[in-house]
């Protein structure tokens, strides 16, 4: 046999394989659809579940957005704490306080007696104080020219009123030389930007830089950058103050005396040095436990100390002990070696009928009588005995507006959440050619576009829950629970709230909300026992009912959460439709690897076909050559 004609034969022979699998090129079969063609039972009814289990996962994520809605109604008008729930006392039995007198706050809680006060005076409550004689800062800088080399030329960086500019002036061992030639340059530097009577100095002879202002009234601020050698400054220094200027840089208008500043207060010992900030100093005082906030205003240049209670209570014992620090803090002469301030209690003269007056005293600015909380914080000393101020009206009553708006807002997502539920339950499913929009097989999907697919897995999903006998019996308790509602005789009806008289509205009901506010008017207590009743309000009636059907809570699983389960509670996995999606997944798992077994025996019986016809042929051409 000729070489070469072997090579090429075994060349072809391989050429035909492919995964162990020869397509029908000996044999002329179409291999590939024949082993399609006989898997395809299999395959079908592997299609067949795999529908199904999308079915069933549409079907818990349609059950799922169901129960989300009437969770959301459940968490907005029958949970405690909603301000919007008719269950809470403090929602349905609201009273408001109004005053005459803005800056006296007051408010009335759900406990609240119907009354109108009159105040005659107040004198607020204050806490312990002690805070500086105006400006600390002296806005001033103290530069030093001696390390200047003779003649050298130096570059400072300088801000004036936020404007930041390079000054360059030559050095001199002579310092009023060096003075002269820097403020030459720095007023020439900043020129455009002020008056020509306007302009940096020194003050007194002295080497510490000031700005004349003209008696323009404006503070005018300044800063200059570090630098050792040409102006004798180790770090950047402002004429005025910040949280983060060091003791020994603040220009403060009460020199500073010594080099290590101890002080006490209210019994804590605090220690600092030059090299702290005044931050550092506001810091310490704020994080020890001893009831007082200090504070550095930047824009005033002042400094304060403050008790965090206000009334008698509030104090500041103050002791220095080494150093001057709090003396120019202070910018005070006074003798801080032992320094006391205390608060002082606030008082208000109150009236319920305009004629007896009764002074009361606290050590905070908030008062409360009968549910009404009187707030004098921002009103301070009053006194209507003073010619041409009018003496202060309260009022409190039902706040019938707020009621009456709670009541029409719980209607209508009543209402809402009726058509939501209607539209799974009257929704049937759609269909195209006479045939439901079943979901797409993979077959499917490989022949359209996906827009698509989107459209026709829109389609699939509608109409799953059409008739569902457990929304219907969802929607049938609440409207029971709606309808059937009865506290001492009263009932929806008789606040104006009945039925539309539209029988396709689904049992929706319409306010009269004429009605309704009368009756909140007229009927104020038995319109709130109404809602509230713990045993056969309104609230609680409809709250057990959405339990019976969206409860999660251990044997008391409501039965839409035992249907479909709800995501991130116990019954997400523990539900029936869960155990269905799982079932039918290992189904078509089973029927996965059986489909592929058959597919892999089918295409093995047509490779050994082909082998024994391609071994034939080579058979067959050996005889013919020896011939």
């Amino acid at each position: 046999m000729d070489m070469a004609s072997s090579t090429s034969s075994t060349s072809s022979t391989s050429s035909l394989w492919s995964n162990n699998r020869m397509s029908g090129l000996m044999s002329g079969l179409d291999t590939e659809s024949l082993v399609k063609s006989m898997a395809a039972n299999t395959k079908n009814r592997l299609n067949t579940k795999k529908q199904k289990l999308q079915t069933l996962q549409w079907k818990q994520e349609a059950y799922r957005s169901s129960i989300s809605k009437i969770s959301d109604f459940q968490k907005k008008f029958l949970d405690w704490g909603s301000d919007t729930s008719i269950k809470a006392n403090s929602v349905m039995n609201k009273y408001k306080a109004e005053s005459t007198n803005d800056k006296l706050a007051v408010s009335a809680n759900s406990s609240a007696t119907p009354a109108t006060y009159y105040i005659s005076a107040s004198t607020a409550a204050s806490a312990a104080q002690v805070k500086s004689a105006g400006s600390i800062s002296t806005d001033r800088i103290n530069l030093d020219f001696s390390k200047n080399v003779d003649g050298k030329e130096y570059t400072v960086q300088m801000t004036y009123n936020g404007t930041t500019r390079d000054v360059t002036f030559k050095g001199s061992t002579d310092a009023d030389t060096a003075k002269a030639n820097f403020l030459e340059a720095a007023n020439n530097t900043f020129k455009d930007i002020k008056t020509d009577a306007q302009g940096f100095e020194f003050k007194d002879g002295t080497s510490t830089l000031v700005f004349n202002n003209a008696n323009d009234g404006i503070r005018h601020t300044f800063s200059i950058k570090y630098n050792s050698e040409a102006v004798g400054l180790s770090n950047t220094v402002g004429s005025t103050m910040g949280t983060t200027t060091k003791l020994s840089d603040a220009a403060f208008n009460t020199a500073l005396n010594g080099d290590k500043f101890e002080f006490s207060i209210n019994g804590e010992k605090f220690t600092f040095e030059k090299s702290s900030t005044v931050g550092d100093v506001i810091n310490a005082i704020n994080k020890a436990d001893i009831g007082v906030k200090a504070s550095f205003s930047t824009m005033t240049q002042s400094f304060k100390l403050e008790s965090t209670e206000t009334g008698t209570a509030g104090k500041l014992n103050i002791e220095q002990t080494s150093g001057n620090l709090l003396n120019s803090l202070f910018n005070s002469s006074d003798d801080f070696t032992k320094k006391d301030a205390y608060g002082k209690n606030g008082t208000i003269t109150i009236s319920t009928d305009g004629e007896n007056y009764t002074t009361y005293t606290s050590a905070s600015n908030e008062y409360s009588f009968d549910g009404t909380t009187f707030n004098i914080a921002k009103l301070g000393n009053f006194d209507s005995s003073v010619e041409g101020v009018d003496e202060i009206t309260v009022t409190t009553e039902k706040d019938t507006s707020s009621i009456k708006d709670t009541v029409i807002k719980f209607i209508d997502a009543y209402n809402q959440l009726l058509d939501d539920v209607y539209g799974e339950i009257q929704t049937s499913r759609p269909k195209k050619n006479g045939s439901y929009y079943d979901p797409l097989t993979e077959e499917q999907e490989e022949e359209m576009k996906s827009d698509e697919i989107e459209k026709w897995n829109n389609e699939a999903k509608k109409g799953l829950l059409y008739q569902d006998n457990y929304l219907s019996t969802f929607v049938s308790s609440i409207r029971g629970a709606m309808s059937s509602s009865k506290v001492d005789g009263f009932t929806l009806y008789d606040l104006g709230i009945s039925l539309a008289t539209d029988w396709k509205s689904n049992g929706k009901l319409v306010v009269d909300e004429d009605k309704l506010e009368n009756a909140i008017n007229t009927y104020g207590d038995k319109v709130t026992n109404f809602f509230v009743d713990s045993d056969k309000g309104l609230a609680a009636t409809l709250n057990n009912e959405i339990d019976r059907a969206i409860s999660t809570r251990d044997k008391k699983v409501g039965y839409l959460s035992g249907i479909a389960g709800i995501e991130n509670t116990t019954t997400e996995k523990d539900n029936a439709l869960y155990s269905q999606i799982n079932n039918m997944q290992a189904l078509i798992n089973n029927l996965q690897t059986r489909y592929e077994n058959e597919m892999e025996r089918y295409w093995k019986q047509f490779t050994t076909l082909e082998t024994y016809m391609s071994n034939m042929q080579s058979q067959s051409s050996i005889f013919g050559s020896d011939l």
